[in-house]
């Protein structure tokens, strides 16, 4: 019997706008914000590092407060909406003001960076990205239309990341590379954060309750926020996801973070950053949009096993032709990896959503926004320990951002930030992905609730 149907093709695309916006957030601040600090600031980059760990983690306690406060609440058009209409113009806002950072003694910048950079994660990108994500579950009950919005978002995801990538050293080397043109370039990219998020705000309604679960659901029977954190943190397949989301965001944030550096003091050339950048995923769009047609066939669990299989293997002859410098194999081994990293991205969404109907069904709990809560908490720290650790490991090896030319333990570190460390959290996810046969128990939860129902 064919599922049905609850959104129409235009509804998917536009809802998957909304992460072109979050991502002129995410992308441009995760991949460029250690370079400006470094290089335009004159921050070290050590501080900044501690910095990032200690606003992380702020962060992983407010994405889950966060989704049990959403969890309380029920606005006249929604649960998520609200909210997300809410955070989009303060994200914005901070985002500009991120690279923004007054020319003052040293100490003061310190703490202005990291105030408004606890701002724009633990607050506005919270609520951002729990309630948008939420929205994927709270819309739809179709599994394949839940699989479809995560593609469409991370189609749109990726465009923003490859415009970014290719724009921003573009536009910084034309406006004189100095503070006022980072300051110009987060402008116009907190104006179309902005104006890709609102659609999504308004393209989708939200289910009733009673539709999306089938039965009545009590407010004032919702968990405490003790409760919530108990219930999540004893079930294994949230702990899953906020293990692959830690580590795809890890692993890509070091990727882009190091890239930047990687094409100015190893390749000698800025410019080409938004090459490499396009080589790993533009591809991806194309793995995208099969992602829907494998996982019809072979479910999520095989699709995503499989695929980041062959990435990794990929990622070994990667390492190779990367110390070598084989610039066109480089970008060849990127773009055939990136076909295969896209289906563990594009079916996040439609995981934690099998997840939430997990905890549903042993528990009776409604905790969609507490569930979310691991991708939300995933970015965030997967990005903030990515540049963290980026930025730890250039102090390290003595990175001098006021230098030309760096010494060779620096340049050794930035190639090893760049081939290696984005393999190996490949490898992890892999691991993580082991464990993640949520689809499987769901049905043995749901065959046997109808047996009870039907004394068969």
């Amino acid at each position: 019997m064919e599922e049905k149907k609850y959104l129409k093709g235009w509804q998917k695309a536009v809802y998957g706008l909304g992460d072109f916006g979050g991502n002129f957030c995410y992308t441009f601040v995760s991949s460029f914000v250690m370079l400006y600090l470094s290089n335009i600031v004159g921050l070290d980059t050590g501080i900044v590092g501690v910095l990032m760990l200690i606003s992380k983690i702020t962060d992983g306690i407010s994405d889950v407060f966060f989704g049990s406060i959403m969890d309380r609440t029920q606005f006249k058009s929604g649960k998520a909406k609200p909210w997300l209409f809410m955070a989009i113009l303060p994200l914005a806002v901070t985002v500009l003001l991120e690279f923004t950072i007054p020319n003052m003694e040293s100490t003061l910048q310190y703490l202005y960076f990291f105030v408004v950079y606890t701002l724009m994660n633990s607050v506005f990108f919270t609520i951002l990205n729990i309630s948008y994500n939420t929205l994927t579950v709270l819309v739809t009950k179709n599994a394949t239309e839940r699989v479809q919005m995560g593609v469409w978002r991370y189609v749109f995801a990726l465009a923003a990341a490859m415009g970014i990538s290719i724009a921003t050293p573009i536009l910084v080397t034309s406006l004189g590379g100095d503070v006022n043109a980072w300051r110009t370039i987060a402008l116009v990219y907190a104006v179309i954060l902005t104006v890709a998020c609102l659609p999504a705000v308004i393209c989708v309604k939200e289910l009733s309750p009673e539709e999306l679960y089938d039965t009545k659901t009590n407010l004032q029977e919702r968990p405490r926020f003790i409760d919530s954190l108990m219930t999540l943190f004893t079930n294994k397949y949230f702990l899953v996801l906020l293990g692959i989301n830690i580590f795809v965001n890890m692993g890509n944030t070091i990727a882009n973070t190091a890239g930047s550096y990687y094409t100015i003091y190893v390749l000698g050339n800025f410019n080409i950053y938004g090459m490499f950048s396009m080589a790993g995923m533009l591809p991806m769009i194309i793995g995208l949009f099969l992602t829907p047609v494998f996982v019809q066939k072979y479910g999520m669990y095989k699709t995503n096993v499989m695929s980041l299989l062959i990435a990794f293997m990929l990622g070994i002859p990667y390492i190779l032709v990367g110390k070598l410098k084989m610039i066109p194999i480089m970008l060849g081994l990127l773009a055939i990896r990136g076909v295969f990293t896209s289906p563990i991205v594009g079916t996040l969404n439609a995981l934690a959503a099998e997840a939430s109907r997990n905890v549903f069904l042993k528990t009776k709990k409604r905790m969609e926004g507490s569930m979310f809560a691991c991708t939300t908490m995933g970015v965030k720290v997967g990005s903030g320990v990515g540049t963290a650790l980026a930025g730890w490991l250039l102090s390290i090896a003595h990175y001098d951002g006021a230098a030309q030319v760096q010494p060779q333990s620096a340049t050794q570190m930035i190639e090893m930030m760049y081939i290696v460390l984005p393999v190996v959290a490949i490898l992890v996810e892999l691991l993580f992905v082991l464990g993640l046969k949520v689809e499987k128990e769901n049905k043995e939860l749901e065959a046997m609730a109808n047996t009870v129902v039907t004394g068969k």
